[in-house]
């Protein structure tokens, strides 16, 4: 059995750069269901009960690290095998650390922001001509978050894993 374990980061200094919890958990349950690899959640201070929303939502089992500095973080992060993330800081530590990477982006440009290297990706919802607005605050509720939908993350995610086979 191929176990591997897949890090998803879905927190974010700005809510306008956060995925929905839904959709973190719907991801989440795809990949298990896919492939049977162990879902390992990372997460800063004040963001555990997102983790814990995102748990309750999914059918297979997971992993929340515990609270860690940053240093033990980068260290969990680089005993998995594939990271997905929203454009933060856990995202960045993953893709310096040769994780294979998939970033989610809406407001910001991956261009700019990364995450940089062949071994990553991006994903982010192409229909819309507000991307990269930079906003702190969405005037349009943050549809380019909002309606990111889960199959074209998990096509990402599995373009991610043929890219670095």
């Amino acid at each position: 059995v191929d176990q591997k374990l897949i890090g998803i980061n879905p927190s974010g200094g700005w809510y306008t750069k956060k995925w929905k919890l839904e959709s973190f958990a719907q991801l989440a349950d795809q990949i298990s269901d896919w492939k049977g690899w162990k879902i390992l959640f990372f997460w800063g201070p004040g963001e555990l009960d997102d983790i814990q929303k995102i748990q309750s939502m999914m059918k297979s089992s997971s992993i929340a690290v515990p609270q860690t500095s940053l240093k033990q973080m980068g260290a969990l992060i680089q005993r998995t095998s594939y990271f997905v993330s929203n454009d933060a800081g856990p995202m960045h530590i993953a893709a310096s650390l040769g994780i294979p990477t998939l970033g989610l982006y809406g407001p910001t440009n991956p261009l700019l922001q990364g995450p940089y290297g062949r071994k990553n990706m991006w994903v982010r919802n192409e229909y819309l001509d507000c991307l990269e607005c930079d906003l702190t605050k969405c005037p349009i509720g943050n549809i380019c978050m909002t309606e990111l939908d889960v199959e074209t993350v998990f096509q990402s995610f599995q373009k991610l894993i043929r890219v670095n086979q």
